[in-house]
């Protein structure tokens, strides 16, 4: 009628400005702002930006089609559709030729062409449907330039319409130097797929002779492959994707770069293979492939490495044998080659001491020391060591403990000592700990000292 209805942020639009409004075949309006996307149905706007899953907030162009897909082109975040709530991207990473999208018109074979800073390009609509299904490659994008007949590359956009799609079908963009005109039907592409040949590889700076099953020697630091793939129509446009196999995760795009050089390559077997598209981005996958190896060092070897490991191995179990044999056995005679103990000395004195250990029991004293037992004997410190080490086989702790034990055991088998925790035992028989009264008795008996009562007390 004659009046005008406002609708800004008030009304739920995330930017005031507008860049482009179109309806979709069910009624609703799509509009694009620089601060996202919105749809507006029965007088609600719904919004849709970064945080719902866009590439990019700055919408320049808006295109439904007849499924219900809504394609938008965004200013640096590629291209974008929504259906049903579910926004897919695609973005040069995954095929798409540029990321700055102006303007989106369909022809007649379902193919969407779209206008950018850097030239004009389409790809099928049915490729980017089923793109992202189990093992599909990068989008085929088809793309045109100055080289191919336009005067300039460059578009322009931001304002509407960037782009028009005639009565006969034929499209036209605006560019800074004029418009051009496409007619879809009478683009034909070019089935020849480009011969890709391996031309030169260089080792360490010096170009070798190769052949499939090359191998290389060990310590090689670099390796660098020169492909090309001869091409008469737009040689420019021919690009190549390339992966080492063995090293890489995936392919890589070189775009038309003609050589990658790898370093640090481990010893091991390689192969490395590189296919190539001509200007219509038809690929030849079989693309050339060489397959080579490199050596190991002498000690990079596996069966080498197995021996070392062998070696090794066994070098441990030997180390833990003699020092367990060393713990069991000291080399005692060494220790006390200038003793002056005789071998009838040393039994005389070993009786000495073991009488009075039985008589007065010096080992319930938990300060006990080696000095405070020889003192009371009468006999040097070094030589009572030299006793308890060779003619008992033990360590002085040892051989205080191995009486504690012997003391304990009788405690804990005596019915008047029954009632008595462990604790109070332990101290009793001259240890400072229970945990050290534990792990001797479990030592010298093989049981606790709770275990030990229970077998042998009759008790249940």
């Amino acid at each position: 009628g004659n009046s005008f209805t406002n609708f800004s942020t008030a009304n739920g639009l995330r930017d005031n400005s507008v860049s482009v409004i179109t309806q979709d075949p069910a009624g609703t309006y799509w509009i694009g702002t620089p601060a996202g996307l919105h749809s507006f149905a029965a007088g609600v706007f719904t919004s849709y930006s970064v945080e719902q899953g866009l590439s990019n907030n700055i919408i320049l162009d808006i295109y439904c089609d007849r499924s219900g897909s809504v394609w938008i082109g965004t200013d640096g975040g590629g291209l974008n559709r929504l259906q049903r709530g579910r926004i897919q991207v695609f973005k040069i990473e995954q095929g798409l030729f540029n990321n700055v999208i102006y303007r989106i018109l369909e022809d007649e074979r379902k193919r969407l062409w779209m206008s950018s800073n850097n030239g004009i390009f389409y790809v099928s609509k049915q490729e980017l449907l089923e793109y992202g299904a189990p093992k599909s490659r990068k989008l085929n994008c088809y793309y045109f330039q100055q080289r191919d007949g336009i005067r300039s590359a460059v578009c322009t956009g931001g304002i509407q319409p960037a782009g028009w799609k005639g009565p006969a079908g034929i499209l036209y963009f605006p560019t800074n130097n004029g418009v051009v005109s496409i007619h879809p039907e009478s683009i034909e592409l070019n089935p020849v797929r480009p011969n890709v040949l391996l031309e030169k590889i260089t080792v360490d700076g010096t170009q070798v002779d190769f052949a499939n099953g090359m191998t290389l020697p060990a310590g090689t630091r670099w390796i660098e492959f020169h492909y090309t793939a001869p091409s008469f129509i737009v040689p420019e446009k021919v690009m190549f994707s390339y992966r080492l196999f063995g090293r890489d995760t995936g392919w890589h795009d070189t775009q038309n770069r003609r050589s990658i050089r790898y370093e640090g390559l481990d010893h091991g077997s390689y192969r490395f293979k590189v296919i190539a598209c001509n200007n219509d981005r038809v690929w030849n996958h079989k693309g050339s492939s060489l397959e080579f190896s490199i050596r190991p060092y002498l000690y990079q070897n596996f069966w080498v490495r197995v021996l070392a490991l062998c070696i090794a191995f066994l070098a441990f179990l030997f180390f833990l044998y003699q020092n367990r044999q060393e713990k069991l056995f000291p080399p005692q005679k060494e220790k006390y080659r200038d003793s002056p103990l005789t071998p009838r000395k040393s039994q005389v004195l070993l009786q000495r001491l073991m009488d009075y250990m039985e008589e007065e029991k010096p080992y319930l004293d938990p300060n006990i020391s080696l000095a405070k037992l020889a003192s009371r004997l009468s006999i040097p410190a070094k030589q009572m060591s030299q006793i308890i080490n060779e003619e008992r086989e033990q360590n002085f702790k040892n051989f205080l403990n191995q009486y504690r034990v012997e003391e304990a055991c009788k405690k804990l088998l005596d019915p008047k000592e029954k009632d008595f925790v462990l604790l109070k035992i332990a101290y009793e028989v001259g240890f400072n700990s229970k945990s050290v009264f534990n792990d001797a008795f479990k030592k010298f008996t093989g049981l606790s000292p709770s275990e030990y009562r229970k077998k042998f007390s009759g008790d249940d």
